[in-house]
Parts: C-alpha cells; structure tokens; sequence
C-alpha cells in the first residue's frame, strides 16, 4: 500500500470524526439558542453532518472489505495520523470532549452562528486539501461533494447572521 493511499484512509478515518463533531456540535447549539429559524437551521445541519459522517465511513469501510489484506492496523501511520487530527480539530469543529465547554461560553445567537460558520469555513478549506490530492475516486467524489454542501452551510448561517444584523438597525 501507498504512503498516499494511507495517508486518504487515515483522512476519511478523521473525516468522519470531523463530521461525528458537527453533529454533537449542532446538537448541543439548538438547545443554547431559542430563535426558531436558527434551531430549524441547526437541526438540519446536524442531520446533514451525520449523514455525511456515514458517508465517509461507508467509503472507508468498503475500502477495507475490498482490500482484506489491509488491517486497521496496518494502515495507520501514526504521525499521519497525528498531523491529518491536528489540522482538523484545530481548524473545524472542537473536538468531542470540548463541546460542551464551547458551547457553555456562547453567550448569544451571534457567537453561536459565528462559531459555526467558522467551523464551515474551515471544513471546506479541510476538505479542499484532501480533495486535491485524493486518489481514490470515491474518496475524492465524497470530498467534492461535501465541499459543495459545506458551502451551502456557510451561505444559510450567513444569510441568518445577515437577517439578524438587518433586524437589529
């Protein structure tokens, strides 16, 4: 196997992580706003995130049974690993143990949003990098079109974030 085949499986592996995160994320963030269109867009992005986490893991996991001589141990490299999870829980959603402790510091519907949208920004910038250099054509297929629903995110959550700075002049 290929440095670049281990270093895409260990990619989608964070991949879904990063989406398993967006949907903890949501979850907890409907329940800290109480605009209504806000919760709806919320609920919705969590559904959207853990579908895309299924995603992720059904190319993954395909991967694997096409190739039984590939173990899951064998196609970690642990610096790979190391640097693919750093980039993305630095970048995108807080990591799971941290949820909680980001959303107990929004103290309005303005942080929240701003945190999310951020948090799309720098998915499609994650998922621009890994889409690039993907050569697996499911992987790259699956890359592309999250980057396209990503967008999708930032221009609902920015819409929001512009209604609200109109309602407010």
């Amino acid at each position: 196997m290929e440095l670049d085949q281990i270093n895409e499986l260990e990619a989608l592996r964070i991949a879904v992580e990063i989406e398993e995160n967006g949907y903890e994320f949501y979850t907890k963030a409907v329940e800290k706003v109480s605009d209504i269109e806000v919760k709806a867009l919320f609920q919705r992005l969590a559904r959207e995130e853990k579908t895309h986490a299924a995603r992720f893991q059904a190319i993954y996991d395909k991967y694997l049974a096409d190739n039984p001589e590939s173990s899951d141990e064998y196609i970690y490299d642990p610096e790979v690993s190391s640097y693919l999870r750093a980039i993305s829980m630095s970048a995108v959603f807080p990591p799971a143990g941290e949820i909680d402790d980001v959303i107990e510091q929004v103290t309005d519907l303005y942080d929240v949003l701003d945190l999310a949208l951020q948090a799309e920004k720098d998915s499609i910038l994650y998922y621009s990098e890994l889409a690039a250099h993907a050569k697996n054509p499911a992987a790259k297929s699956a890359f592309s079109t999250l980057i396209s629903e990503e967008r999708k995110h930032v221009i609902d959550i920015q819409r929001l974030l512009d209604m609200l700075d109109t309602d407010s002049i």
